[in-house]
């Protein structure tokens, strides 16, 4: 039977408001400016966007050429997803300043989230290159390095960050991201615990160290730094997901189950965590449940081979052949059509064992 695989959660960029604003010197005429920048670069850090906006207007308004209040209102732009408006701030941030490395670094976040992770090097490159001590650009660099499956150039990356802060928490915890995902998973643990230990608050580095003791087969261990994470973060679905899976491979199924039902209220529209909660109920023998989950799976996405496999052999289980032959040949043209040839050889395999009653 199919059970449901751990994913890892790759760490983004985070908290980028906490890059260090670099006030401009003024006279005394141009008090006024600075003050609306700070109050916005405050308001930001508190993620109250809208607020932050206003004051970084005022400020531009008094001095249309604040290269800073450009930089830290395309930021503001970027967190209420107005990425036009964020891309536009950023480039005229650069017309007036072409040595600002934080423009660059901002502009490369935002080409990093659009999916151009090219253009983003290029643009932490040239804040690399401006500023060579910039610890927040060589990780940022190292995030659209393993966007690209760059794993080397990404720990490379990281190291580098932590070398010039050695406090950098995000950067430990997205190096023990990449380890992880190169299967290192023994330095993916220290650099994981290393972020914990400089920040005992950080969500993810819990939630991503659980599903490297899961990968390892330590699912208790796993499940207490879930518990961990959702001490911190009730909300965060993937936790809920994942601590799931740790349950379901403990048979635990019943924690389980609940786990996959608090993903669904969040999100009512995941197709895994249907079919995740239809084989954790397959285990406790409820047919009708695990059947109306595999419908549910196969409504949200209706490519899903695996929903359509596992459901023909619980239609088998419960005496209806001729739904399972039809949802097993679903899985087999379905596999096929994905170029997934074990999935394929698998179903072929069940069928040939199959005598019709």
């Amino acid at each position: 039977m199919t059970i449901p695989h751990i994913s890892l959660v790759m760490a983004s960029p985070s908290n980028h408001a906490n890059l260090r604003p670099e006030l401009l010197v003024v006279a005394n005429n141009k008090a006024s400016e600075t003050e609306f920048y700070n109050q916005g670069v405050s308001l930001l850090k508190q993620k109250k966007y809208q607020e932050a906006l206003k004051q970084f207007n005022q400020a531009l308004n008094i001095n249309p050429n604040y290269t800073q209040a450009y930089t830290k209102r395309g930021l503001t732009y970027y967190h209420l997803k107005q990425y036009q408006e964020a891309f536009n701030d950023y480039n005229r941030a650069v017309q007036l300043d072409a040595k600002f490395p934080e423009a660059y670094t901002y502009r490369g976040l935002l080409r990093h989230a659009l999916g151009n992770d090219i253009g983003a090097l290029t643009d932490y490159n040239r804040a690399i290159e401006i500023k060579s001590n910039y610890a927040e650009a060589y990780n940022y660099r190292g995030v659209s390095h393993l966007a690209l499956s760059d794993h080397q150039n990404a720990i490379k990356d990281y190291t580098q960050a932590i070398a010039l802060n050695p406090k950098y928490a995000e950067a430990y915890n997205n190096r023990g991201v990449a380890h992880s995902i190169a299967g290192d998973y023994a330095k993916a643990m220290e650099d994981y615990s290393k972020a914990i230990q400089l920040d005992s608050n950080y969500t993810q580095a819990y939630k991503n160290r659980g599903i490297t003791k899961a990968q390892l087969g330590e699912y208790l261990a796993a499940i207490i730094d879930y518990n961990h994470a959702l001490e911190l973060d009730s909300q965060d679905s993937s936790i809920y997901y994942n601590r799931g899976i740790a349950y379901y491979q403990l048979k635990e199924y019943q924690k389980a189950i609940a786990d996959y039902s608090e993903v669904i209220k969040r999100d009512p529209n995941s197709p895994n965590t249907y079919f995740s909660r239809a084989v954790a109920r397959q285990q406790l023998k409820d047919a009708q449940g695990a059947l109306d989950d595999y419908n549910l799976a196969i409504t949200k996405k209706t490519d899903y081979a695996d929903a359509y496999f596992n459901r023909g052999l619980l239609f088998y289980q419960v005496g209806n052949q001729s739904k399972f032959v039809e949802d097993l040949e679903k899985a087999a043209s379905l596999y096929q059509q994905q170029g997934n040839n074990q999935g394929y050889q698998k179903v072929q395999d069940v069928l040939s064992k199959y005598e019709p009653i």
